[in-house]
């Protein structure tokens, strides 16, 4: 919720913009594992990892938090993206994941915008409402 503030005022303020999407380094996207820290406006807790790895063939893996995933995804002109729904690989994982893994999902399967903030990888929905933080893993 601390991050989305900001990313929210600039985008509810257009005369006042406090942050200015940047979508000029899609490579950026490519051979990084990006962990999610934010999903719908809520920090994710240390205890599920959910976590994403963009290919430039166009396919993203991961883990959503208890199973692996596997999906197509689409890069278009100013930050537009889309993903096909995420097809999972079954493994064994904590019951308390399956709830932040239903949500993670569904979200990335409803994006349909990308921006950097910073280090951050922000994923929105079609209205520019940040629904998926991610940080590159270190």
């Amino acid at each position: 919720m601390r991050f989305l503030l900001p990313i929210a005022l600039a985008w509810l303020l257009p005369g006042c913009r406090l942050v200015e999407p940047r979508h000029d380094a899609p490579q950026k996207l490519f051979g990084t594992q990006w962990i999610l820290i934010e999903l719908q406006g809520e920090s994710v807790p240390g205890t599920v990892q959910s976590s994403m790895h963009l290919a430039e063939g166009g396919q993203a893996t991961g883990n959503g938090g208890m199973h692996r995933f596997l999906a197509d995804f689409e890069l278009g002109p100013e930050g537009a993206l889309g993903f096909s729904r995420p097809r999972c690989v079954q493994q064994i994982g904590p019951d308390w994941g399956w709830a932040q893994q239903e949500r993670f999902l569904a979200s990335l399967e409803h994006s349909s915008r990308w921006w950097f903030h910073g280090p951050y990888l922000v994923i929105a929905d079609a209205w520019n409402r940040p629904h998926l933080v991610f940080l590159p893993a270190e």
